[in-house]
């Protein structure tokens, strides 16, 4: 398969994987649970790699920062063992690694809802909450240092909540684990309960959209962006967080879903194929 890559979308709970061509065609996928401890992981890991060793390359986005030549994860904050991980090194073929939200946001622009924007701001919704931004047709690079990543944006600073991103953080506020832990309740299961019109959950959703709204503004306000995309599992309860509500500009679904991560790991790898094709000595 000379002409596809394999990608990887590493999350807190689960990764994803899939073989991708070059028009953004998913091929076959699969997923695993994320293991919590480094030797699982690698295993688990590398057993997929070596089922596919035909791509050309292979893409990888994960929740966390990676270091500036994009070949091993620097700080994974929700998964912590993955920590300093050189994970190219296990891999024979070109591969590159960058932030999952950027991944997600890359995708978009690429075959997504952002392709016809030059200012956009991407969010994942997830274990964790994984941000990127676009100005200029150009997908920024990720910050290395966690404070100013966008779940570290304070959108509430009168939140009490003591987050590891920091009080009244975006990430204190919408990410998965941190409202789980806050209200004691399961997302997935709130939102199932909100078919049901189940009172508990509708003012559940109620407190959530009002955080939401003001991570929202915090966003638009930060970056001045032309529209905000949601991606992540967080994508299809979209319409519960918003709740009817307006905002500073429009929010919208990921068009490519949940996979935005993949498409964008899947053009990573096409693009260290390419790096990796280059004569540098070549006058």
């Amino acid at each position: 398969m000379p002409n596809t890559v394999l990608a990887f979308d590493i999350g807190g709970t689960k990764t994803a994987w899939a073989i991708v061509d070059e028009e953004g065609t998913l091929g076959k996928r699969g997923e695993f649970a994320t293991p919590q401890d480094r030797e699982t992981f690698l295993a688990q890991f590398k057993k997929v790699v070596d089922a596919h060793a035909d791509v050309a390359g292979v893409g990888i986005g994960i929740a966390g920062t990676v270091s500036a030549n994009h070949k091993n994860t620097l700080v994974c904050p929700n998964i912590p063992e993955l920590s300093h991980l050189e994970l190219s090194e296990t891999v024979s073929k070109p591969c590159a690694i960058d932030n999952d939200g950027r991944c997600a946001l890359i995708g978009e622009a690429w075959l997504g809802a952002a392709t016809d924007t030059s200012s956009a701001v991407m969010i994942t919704l997830g274990t964790g909450v994984g941000g990127a931004v676009m100005q200029r047709y150009k997908v920024l690079p990720h910050p290395t240092d966690l404070s100013l990543e966008i779940s570290h944006l304070v959108a509430d600073p009168d939140d009490y909540y003591p987050a590891k991103a920091g009080r009244g953080t975006i990430e204190a506020l919408i990410g998965g684990k941190n409202i789980e832990a806050r209200y004691e309740v399961s997302l997935a299961e709130m939102s199932g309960r909100t078919q049901k019109d189940d009172t508990d959950a509708t003012e559940f959703w109620q407190i959530l959209q009002h955080a939401f709204h003001q991570c929202i503004r915090a966003i638009h306000e930060a970056y001045g962006c032309r529209m905000i995309i949601v991606g992540g599992r967080g994508v299809k309860d979209l319409p519960l967080y918003l709740g009817g509500n307006p905002t500073p500009c429009p929010v919208i679904p990921a068009k490519l879903g949940p996979d935005a991560g993949l498409y964008g790991a899947a053009r990573l790898g096409f693009d260290a194929v390419e790096e990796d094709a280059k004569d540098w000595d070549e006058e």
